[in-house]
């Protein structure tokens, strides 16, 4: 049928307008403002000169992760010499804490992705990787067990993790033990289950942790509360989920790779014009 503009029923006529886009989840390019940037970066400088490393070992590597060519504003030198004599100090004291090294050479390795560990200390960490494999599997209730996959992944991004259902069974039901916490009030639970999810994806960048609008107004709220005691753990709620929210999480040898999904942009129907009246 050919168009006749003297035919159209000017009151038929309507305009679909699409459905609404939602935007990200969170978004740490457009949600920390500059004061609170320099905020960050005062307080890393406050740990760094009262020798307070853990505090900063913790700060600078979500200021890293969260702006990979972030400016610390102080002497990298001083700090980056501190970390790794920390490091020395535990191998000539003869590694018994797999853990606390593992954590400290992966902030070092985030922070400075040149650095490289001996194989005798990749072997250290590997061994006690299947050891806490077995010992993971026969307990119950919540489980770090994450935490220091993700720090061996950093370390050597090439390792084979070997993981098994029983591993990410247990990873998965310590993720909802949190959920169930968090949901039936006990709102520290956020913490934790942000903490836990962002390993997992860390780990598996395709894996579905169920992030439903209730999982995301919990992190964001208690990220909001952490912004508002101005206690130090602010940084860490926005890095878990900037993870969390990001398209795809790749571990390098250049350290953490974040895409980012693309924004979405307000999408403005097209409202034809309305037809000249006819006299007739």
């Amino acid at each position: 049928m050919s168009y006749n503009p003297d035919r159209i029923n000017i009151h038929e006529l309507t305009v679909e307008e699409p459905k609404k886009q939602e935007g990200l989840p969170f978004d740490s390019d457009t949600e920390i403002t500059e004061m609170e940037w320099r905020e960050m970066k005062d307080q890393l400088q406050y740990y760094q000169d009262n020798f307070e490393d853990a505090n900063f070992r913790s700060l600078a590597m979500a200021l890293k992760i969260l702006d990979p060519k972030i400016d610390f504003g102080i002497n990298q030198d001083v700090w980056f010499s501190r970390l790794k004599r920390k490091l020395e100090e535990l191998k000539q004291s003869g590694v018994t804490n797999w853990w606390d090294f593992a954590k400290q050479a992966a902030v070092i390795k985030i922070l400075s992705p040149s650095f490289t560990l001996d194989q005798s200390d990749l072997q250290g960490l590997k061994t006690e990787l299947e050891d806490r494999k077995k010992r993971e599997r026969e307990k119950a209730g919540t489980t770090r067990f994450a935490e220091y996959v993700v720090a061996l992944k950093i370390l050597d991004p090439k390792i084979d993790l070997d993981l098994n259902q029983l591993d990410w069974k247990r990873m998965k039901d310590s993720l909802e033990q949190h959920r169930k916490g968090a949901s039936e009030g006990e709102s520290i639970h956020w913490s934790s289950f942000a903490r836990q999810a962002m390993y997992m994806k860390i780990i598996d960048t395709n894996i579905d942790l169920h992030l439903d609008i209730a999982s995301w107004k919990g992190m964001r709220d208690w990220a909001n509360d952490a912004k508002k005691s101005q206690q130090g753990p602010f940084p860490w709620r926005a890095l878990e989920m900037k993870i969390l929210a990001a398209e795809r999480v790749e571990v390098t040898d250049e350290g953490l790779i974040i895409t980012m999904p693309k924004r979405k942009e307000s999408i403005k129907p097209e409202i034809p014009p309305i037809p000249e009246a006819k006299q007739f």
